[in-house]
């Protein structure tokens, strides 16, 4: 899974007997909150039929920018649907684009005699946005391999490997 395909997501549905609710608390039980310190593993939240989890490899680095795996339990029948996202977190999607907006403004609205001063701030800026993504690549290739245990507890909290 590349750059690209991290910023689309990939998703799926799963389906369960079991109502949102129960689906919901069993997830839930199934995880350390992720404002607990010194959390490691899967670490995460489950509120209002959404949830978002990680995996947490050390206990004194955190890697907010890492891929995660959230969604939501929604009634379907009798059961529950559970549909699943793994990819970015979307804040690291839009505050780029923020960024970007932010340069692109600053540069149209600067006089010809400052524009000296904001190039070597876009060139630092662009540099900065490289070095995040190689370091990027690197983090999704070990977060690949922890997205079957993730998944395997939303399997286990939709009740299917019971």
């Amino acid at each position: 899974m590349g750059i690209i395909d991290h910023l689309k997501g990939d998703s799926l549905s799963l389906l369960s007997d079991l109502p949102p609710r129960e689906v919901a608390e069993r997830l839930d039980a199934g995880l350390e909150s992720m404002w607990t310190p010194f959390a490691i593993g899967i670490v995460g939240w489950v509120a209002l039929g959404r949830f978002a989890l990680r995996y947490r490899h050390s206990r004194w680095i955190r890697r907010d920018w890492a891929p995660v795996l959230s969604g939501r339990i929604r009634p379907h029948g009798a059961g529950s649907r559970i549909t699943v996202r793994y990819g970015l977190p979307r804040l690291l999607l839009i505050f780029p684009a923020i960024l970007g907006f932010i340069a692109l403004s600053a540069i149209l609205s600067a006089p010809m005699g400052q524009m000296n001063l904001l190039v070597p701030l876009i060139l630092i800026g662009f540099g900065l946005g490289a070095l995040a993504l190689l370091s990027f690549e690197s983090i999704t290739l070990e977060s690949e391999g922890d997205l079957g245990e993730m998944l395997a507890l939303v399997e286990q909290a939709a009740g299917r490997d019971d």
